[in-house]
């Protein structure tokens, strides 16, 4: 699990984002399937970062949203590596969000779930391979 995430966002960093996308949904995947919430949340955060960067601002803040509310759940801590970038990322929502409408999405990102995350992120890229994941 940690190999996929370290991948993805080495992916990520070197703006392969398709790649970095793949990589984190079978993390998702993977976290899933053997039922490890700190990997699940991992791995929506690191799709938050690929929603960022490919400019998706208000599809990142739910998935924030989401690994937050899971990680709450599952009383599972923030990995000190995710900290520095999770905070340039909420920094960079509420700079281009209202706060209402930051307030909004979160809400509506703390009430998804897993599922949702997978269809969402692949419906939009249909070349990736990913759809219908």
């Amino acid at each position: 699990m940690a190999a996929l995430l370290t991948l993805g966002r080495c992916l990520s960093a070197i703006g392969d984002t398709e790649s970095s996308l793949r990589t984190f949904v079978v993390a998702l995947a993977d976290a899933t399937g053997s039922g490890n919430p700190g990997g699940i949340a991992d791995a929506v955060d690191g799709l938050a970062e690929v929603s960022c960067d490919s400019g998706d601002i208000e599809l990142a803040v739910e998935l924030t949203a989401l690994s937050d509310a899971l990680r709450e759940q599952r009383h599972v801590a923030v990995p000190s590596v995710v900290t520095f970038v999770r905070r340039d990322l909420i920094d960079l929502f509420r700079a281009q969000l209202d706060p209402s409408g930051y307030a909004e999405l979160r809400r509506a990102g703390a009430q998804r779930d897993v599922h949702w995350v997978v269809e969402r992120v692949t419906a939009e890229r249909p070349g990736t391979g990913l759809a219908g994941t």
